[in-house]
């Protein structure tokens, strides 16, 4: 009679398969992410990367860099945008190498320019930086937002 009593308790419980496990975790992992300075920009991330989840771990990673402060965090936040945006772009051309992945992604010149403008800013004031200051974190985020719709608009339009 105990093990039934047990049986009976368990089904009061919403009850999942172990190999749903991993997905379910992850998506309210996901969904957590809604910090309260950068909801909106956590929002627009959910919906423009919903098909791209690694590229959407590291751009929430870099706002819960910002978020939580701490040694290091506006490098590591750029940093983070840095991988989202060279993660997309080998995503969704399938190269190996950004630049070149860029290139079949982008036809326009300028939009071109503006992403490597931007990797080129993570660059110096992330992975390289020095004297990275919180704004400059703060356009870090927003130039990526920028970057990936760019990439995805490009990307949508050529098919």
């Amino acid at each position: 009679s105990r093990g039934l009593k047990a049986i009976y308790e368990l089904q009061n419980y919403d009850m999942e398969y172990n190999k749903d496990l991993k997905r379910i975790i992850e998506e309210t992992r996901l969904n957590s992410a809604n910090t309260s300075q950068y909801k909106s920009m956590v929002s627009d991330a959910k919906t423009l990367l919903k098909d791209h989840p690694n590229v959407l771990e590291s751009l929430l990673g870099a706002i819960e860099r910002i978020e939580k402060g701490g040694f290091d965090a506006k490098t590591q936040c750029l940093s983070s945008c840095r991988n989202a945006l060279v993660n997309l772009i080998k995503e969704i051309s399938r190269e190996n190498d950004w630049k070149e992945g860029l290139k079949i992604l982008v036809q326009s010149k300028t939009r071109k320019k503006t992403i490597k403008s931007t990797h080129i800013f993570f660059s110096a004031y992330g992975a390289h930086g020095k004297d990275t200051t919180l704004e400059d974190a703060k356009s870090g985020l927003e130039q990526t937002m920028a970057a990936i719709r760019i990439i995805l608009s490009q990307n949508r339009s050529d098919r």
